[in-house]
This record gives structure tokens, C-alpha cells and sequence, in this order.
């Protein structure tokens, strides 16, 4: 269904604007980081490796639409810190990150009649929405448990002075910046930086209070109440802040490359990058 509609946008826009759509495909890699309570400052040695793809059509002479995907992972730790305070917590992560998006794309000088007139230089701005999951896990002795299932915060205690478990799977609002350059007549390269508004303070799985340690260990185990206080002999009081409660965020910075073809709106054909007066058609 997402196909067909897509594919059916360029007769519409045609209808309404002269300006023949063209689609692009490209991949794109670079680095993904997060702000949160273990890196409130987006401290860029957290930095990790992270690719996508994008689906793109150009509709107008500044407008297009796209599709996103993203996979990369967050990470952060307090005993790199410089904070005393977060520090002493001794928290840690690491938390893949799976994003399928969608995005308005805003270029700045404008794409005169199709591809092969769109400017040399392109810079230009994005939003949209997103759905994204992830998996926070600690290092604890050279291995790497999953803290969702522990409740590290009381949330499998399923008692009313503790939150509810949070859900792995989540919306983000992603927007930003970018600059395309054309290489060749139907490549361009360019450069992005994305930032992602998320509705999830668990990210990290850090958000509110320690809960009760003797209550937590005596139900979920000592691997939950040790990977719940970090602190030095487990020092930390019940219901004091363990996290801000603030809405986690995670952002991706790449280096990308577009390739771009018509799917001309007369009889459905596809256009490559040879040339058939204006483009290479194939035949129905």
C-alpha cells in the first residue's frame, strides 16, 4: 500500500505543478550518539558505528519525501566521566538502536526541472517521525545482560510505588541539517546530522529513583539489585534519584550517496542514467 502510494504521488503533484518528480535510492554510514543521564552533554567519545538507507522522491522544486532506515547502537559510561556526582553512580550501557522513518526534506536552492538541472550544492533541512526499538544492556564482569527484564527501578516489583515496565519499542521525532554535493549526473554525496526527539527516558534504562534494595533483591535476584546500584557497597538510599526523568535522545551524523532515476509519469516507465533525449526509458 505504501508502494502504490508513492508511486502515485508524481501524477498528483504533476496535476497540480509541472515539475516532472524523480525518485532516489542511497545508503549512507557514519555515527550515532546519545543525550541522556550517563552523557547529559553529548560528549562525542561515545560515539559508535551506524549505517542506513533512504528512499527518496523529489516532488517539487525544493520539496521531497523519504524513507529512512537506521541501525546503530548507543552507548555511555559513569566511570569515564568527568562528574564526581556520576561517577560515583557507576552506571553504564550499551543499546541498539533499529529506526524506520519518514521525512520531509527542505532543500535551500531547489531543484530547477528534474534531476538533471538540480543544483550543484544542496543544502537542506529535514523532519519527521519515526519508530525505533532498542535493548539497554550493562557490562557487569566482561558480559553484557539485558536490563529491561531486571527492573533495575522496581518495575517488575509490580507495586505502586514503582513505575510500570517501560516498553522496548518507541516513537522519535528525527530533524536536522544536510548538505548534498552533485558528483556525477545521477550521484550526489553529502553530508548529515540528525537529531532524534524521542518520548522515552529509558534509553539508557535510567530515569527515576533506586528503588528499596533489600525489596528488589529479595524478589528479582542479586543481578537486578547489583546492576541497580553501581555505587560503592551498594550505598545508594531508596528513592533517591538514580535519573533526571527527562526524555532520553540519540542522534546520527553520516556521510551518504544518492543515486537518482525518473519513473516518468507518462505510461509508467522507468528512466536510467544514459540518455533518451532527457533519460534512458526503458519499455513498458
Amino acid at each position: 500500500m505504501i508502494l502504490l502510494f508513492i508511486t502515485n504521488i508524481p501524477k498528483f503533484v504533476y496535476s497540480q505543478n509541472p515539475f516532472e518528480p524523480y525518485f532516489g535510492i542511497g545508503l549512507s554510514a557514519g555515527v550515532t550518539n546519545y543525550v541522556g543521564d550517563l552523557n547529559p552533554t553529548m560528549n562525542y567519545k561515545f560515539s559508535q558505528f551506524a549505517w542506513g538507507g533512504h528512499f527518496s522522491l523529489v516532488f517539487s522544486k525544493h520539496l521531497s519525501a523519504r524513507l529512512t532506515f537506521l541501525d546503530g547502537e548507543v552507548t555511555a559510561d559513569d566511570l569515564k566521566s568527568r562528574d564526581i556526582v556520576a561517577n560515583a553512580r557507576g552506571l553504564n550501557f550499551r543499546s541498539s538502536i533499529t529506526e524506520v522513518g519518514g521525512q520531509v526534506v527542505y532543500s535551500l536552492f531547489g531543484k530547477q526541472g528534474g534531476f538533471l538541472a538540480r543544483a550543484n550544492y544542496s543544502p537542506y533541512f529535514f523532519a519527521g517521525l519515526a519508530i525505533f526499538t532498542f535493548n539497554p544492556q550493562a557490562n557487569i564482569n566482561g558480559n553484557w545482560v539485558d536490563l529491561q527484564p531486571l527492573g533495575t527501578e522496581g518495575q517488575q516489583l509490580h507495586n505502586s510505588n514503582y513505575p510500570a515496565a517501560y516498553s522496548l519499542t518507541a516513537i522519535s521525532i528525527p530533524f536536522g541539517i544536510g548538505f548534498d554535493y552533485r558528483l556525477l549526473t545521477n550521484i550526489d554525496v553529502g553530508v548529515e546530522f540528525g537529531y532524534r526527539k524521542t518520548f522515552t527516558s529509558y534509553l539508557d534504562d535510567v530515569s527515576g529513583n533506586y528503588p528499596d534494595e533489600v525489596l528488589l533483591r529479595t524478589n528479582e535476584g542479586n543481578l537486578a539489585a547489583d546492576l541497580s546500584d553501581r555505587t560503592f557497597n551498594h550505598s545508594a538510599r531508596s528513592g533517591t534519584p538514580r535519573g533526571d526523568g527527562a526524555n532520553d535522545s540519540y542522534f546520527y551524523t553520516n556521510f551518504h550517496i544518492t543515486y537518482y532515476f525518473y519513473w516518468t509519469i507518462f505510461g509508467g516507465r522507468f528512466s536510467g542514467s544514459k540518455h533518451s533525449g532527457d533519460c534512458w526509458a526503458f519499455p513498458q
